[in-house]
C-alpha cells in the first residue's frame, strides 16, 4: 500500500513524531511505501533515518503547529501520490485534519490518530465544548473513517469530538533500539553518583518544577544524587532559576537536545527514570524507552500512564504535583536494589507488548480493513 502520515508535529521533537518514525519505518518493512507530509520537513530532524517528507509549508507564516499548510500544495501532493490510505497524527493540528479532508475528496480512505489529552479530560464539559467553541474540530475529525486513540484516556477525550463507533484503541510502539541497549547491557553504576534521568518537553504540564522540587528531598538524603534532564522547551530558563534558588547546581545538569546514541547511553547509566506529568499525559512513549532499556520507573497517576505502569509490579505511581511523595519513591528505589531489579525486569517484559512490529502489524490491520471496504 501507499500510506501517506502527516501532522505539523513532525519532525518537532516528542511522541508524535517518535510515534510517526517509529510507524513508518516498521510499514516500510512490512513492504509498503511510506510519505511523510508536514510544514517542516527533515528541519531539525534528530532522528538518523532516510524518510520520503513532502513539504506543505507556507512562506512568511510564524513556524507554529497551529500554522496552516500550504492547501493548494497539499491537495497536489495527496492527488499526485494516488494514496491507499491518509493517516493524520494529531487531532487539533491543521495539517493532520486538512489532509483527511482532501483526500475524502479524492475518495481516499482516512485514520486520524489522537495522541493527546488536555486536563479534565474524561469531563463531559468538552462535549459541550465540541458541540459549541470547538464544533468546526467535531466536523473536521470526523471526517475520519477511523479514528485511533494511543490510550483509553486519549479514546475517552476523542469521544467527545467524534462518532465513538469509529474510535478504538492502539498504544504508541517504542523502537527496537531501546531493548537492543536493555538490561543485560546496563552500565554499572557502583562507586559512582547515583543518577535520575527525565527526558520530555520542558512545559508545565510536564511537572520538571515537581522533580526539581523533589531533588531537594533527595539530595539531603542522598548528596551525590544528581538528575539528568534532556529535553527544550518554554519553561527551561524558569528551571535554570528553580535550580539556582534551591542550590542544586551540582545535582541538577540542563542536557538540552541529545541524539539517539547518546540517549542511548544515558538511559544505560541511569538508575531510575521520572516521568512528573501533572496532567495532560495520554501515554508518555518515554516510559516505554525506559522500561525497554531496563530502568526502573517513577511517575505520576495521570491521564493514560496508568495503563502502561502496574503500580509496584513495572514502576511505581505517585500523586501528580506532590513533590514530598515523588522524592519517596525515587528515594524507595534508590535505596533498594531488589526493588529496582524487580521492577525493571517486569517492566522490561511488559514493553515487550509495544514493540514497533506489533504495533504497526494492528494498524495495518486497520488501513486493510478500509481498503477492502
Amino acid at each position: 500500500m501507499k500510506i501517506a502520515l502527516c501532522s505539523d508535529w513532525y519532525p518537532r521533537i516528542g511522541g508524535v513524531t517518535s510515534h510517526m518514525v517509529c510507524l513508518a519505518k516498521e510499514l516500510q518493512k512490512l513492504g509498503h511505501e511510506v510519505t511523510i507530509i508536514s510544514k517542516n520537513g527533515h528541519e531539525g530532524a534528530m532522528h538518523e533515518i532516510s524518510l520520503n517528507v513532502k513539504e506543505t509549508n507556507v512562506q512568511f507564516l510564524p513556524d507554529s503547529v497551529l500554522t496552516p499548510p500550504n492547501l493548494r500544495k497539499l491537495g497536489k501532493i495527496l492527488k499526485k501520490g494516488k494514496f491507499d490510505v491518509v493517516h493524520g497524527h494529531h487531532a487539533f493540528v491543521p495539517t493532520s485534519l486538512f489532509s483527511i479532508s482532501l483526500a475524502k475528496r479524492l475518495g481516499t480512505p482516512t485514520v486520524l490518530t489522537n495522541h493527546s489529552i488536555p486536563f479534565g479530560h474524561s469531563s463531559c464539559v468538552w462535549a459541550l465544548i465540541g458541540y459549541s467553541l470547538l464544533f468546526p474540530y467535531r466536523r473536521y475529525i470526523n471526517k475520519a473513517d477511523k479514528i485511533i486513540a494511543v490510550s483509553n484516556a486519549a479514546a475517552d477525550f476523542i469521544k467527545h469530538f467524534a462518532d465513538e463507533r469509529k474510535v478504538l484503541v492502539i498504544p504508541n510502539p517504542v523502537d527496537d533500539t531501546f531493548f537492543n541497549d536493555g538490561l543485560n547491557n546496563k552500565i554499572s553504576n557502583e562507586n559512582k553518583s547515583p543518577t535520575i534521568l527525565y527526558v520530555g518537553r520542558l512545559s508545565h504540564r510536564k511537572g520538571l518544577h515537581v522533580l526539581i522540587l523533589a531533588m531537594k528531598r533527595v539530595v539531603k538524603k542522598i548528596p551525590d544524587a544528581r538528575l539528568l534532564v534532556v529535553g527544550e522547551g518554554h519553561t527551561k530558563e524558569f528551571a535554570k532559576l528553580l535550580v539556582k534558588a534551591l542550590g542544586l547546581e551540582k545535582n541538577v545538569k540542563l542536557l538540552g537536545l541529545v541524539r539517539l546514541q547518546q540517549l542511548l547511553l544515558l538511559y544505560k547509566m541511569s538508575n531510575v527514570f521520572v516521568l512528573p506529568s501533572i496532567y495532560g499525559e495520554s501515554f508518555g512513549i518515554v516510559l516505554l524507552e525506559a522500561m525497554a532499556s531496563g530502568v526502573p520507573v517513577v511517575a505520576t497517576d495521570v491521564g493514560g500512564i496508568n495503563e502502561v505502569i502496574t503500580p509496584n509490579y513495572t514502576g511505581l505511581l505517585v500523586e501528580p504535583g506532590n513533590s514530598k511523595e515523588l522524592a519517596n519513591a525515587i528515594l524507595k528505589v534508590l535505596n533498594d536494589s531488589s526493588l529496582s531489579k524487580k521492577l525493571a525486569k517486569n517492566a522490561r517484559k511488559e514493553a515487550m507488548k509495544y514493540r514497533p512490529r506489533i504495533i504497526a502489524k494492528k494498524i495495518e490491520g486497520v488501513y486493510e480493513e478500509l481498503t477492502l471496504n
